[in-house]
């Protein structure tokens, strides 16, 4: 009799899908009930995870949007440099301009002597006064010197009160992104009868007299590229 109802029992649960699917016994299923759990538990865990599929569609959703947003801000980024560079240009030209007047303008003097090496040269020339002094033209010093450690290129200005004070003007950064920068100074060797270009000019050695001209070799960082430049600003009563 034993045998009948374990044969009845095993035909009773055999056809249960709950069981079937699980991979349960009979003997699994009547735990399960005692415990609590039905098959519903089992449609619950299986909808709480997402799928490869589903997991693979978000990551592309998102770097596709990663990609959309680099995009446009790197197209602003190359469209402002645009914009601005010719302004930096324009800059750099009003600059030389300025340098130019001024070396134009340099004459020799003696308490104020044209002195210059690689990094740095300071010259006589007319300068604007101060507002308390009658803000005219006079005779001053300007400083042209290349900060390394800040890459710029520094001007600094002394009308003749502060030149004998030794207490001039702060220096300005008239031109950055400046990676190296040389002054040269043009001269003629009357011992060898030929010019030749001197990378320090020294007042005494030259009897007080100014070059020629000078030139100035920069190296620019213009953003996108390096920029390598040189300008020669001649001087009208140097010799």
């Amino acid at each position: 009799m034993k045998f009948w109802r374990n044969i009845s029992f095993l035909k009773k649960h055999a056809t249960d899908p709950f069981c079937r699917k699980a991979g349960f016994t009979p003997r699994h299923r009547e735990v399960g009930k005692e415990a609590g759990f039905t098959p519903r538990h089992r449609e619950v865990g299986k909808e709480a995870g997402f799928t490869l599929i589903e997991v693979l569609l978000a990551a592309s959703l998102v770097a596709f949007i990663g990609i959309a947003i680099y995009t446009c801000l790197n197209s602003g980024i190359q469209t402002m440099k645009r914009l601005t560079r010719p302004l930096a240009e324009e800059d750099r030209a009003l600059f030389f301009e300025k340098i130019k007047q001024e070396l134009g303008n340099a004459f020799p003097y003696s308490s104020i002597r044209f002195e210059g090496n690689e990094e740095r040269f300071s010259f006589p020339t007319r300068v604007k006064a101060p507002e308390e002094l009658g803000g005219e033209l006079g005779i001053g010093e300007v400083i042209y010197s290349y900060h390394s450690g800040e890459n710029a290129f520094m001007r600094q200005q002394f009308n003749l009160n502060q030149v004998y004070e030794d207490d001039g003007d702060k220096p300005v950064a008239i031109m950055k992104n400046i990676l190296s920068l040389r002054f040269l100074y043009y001269f003629y060797a009357k011992e060898d009868q030929q010019y030749v270009w001197l990378e320090e000019w020294d007042p005494d050695e030259n009897e007080g007299a100014l070059p020629l001209a000078v030139r100035m070799e920069f190296k620019i960082d213009d953003g996108n590229k390096q920029q390598f430049i040189t300008r020669t600003i001649s001087i009208p009563v140097g010799g």
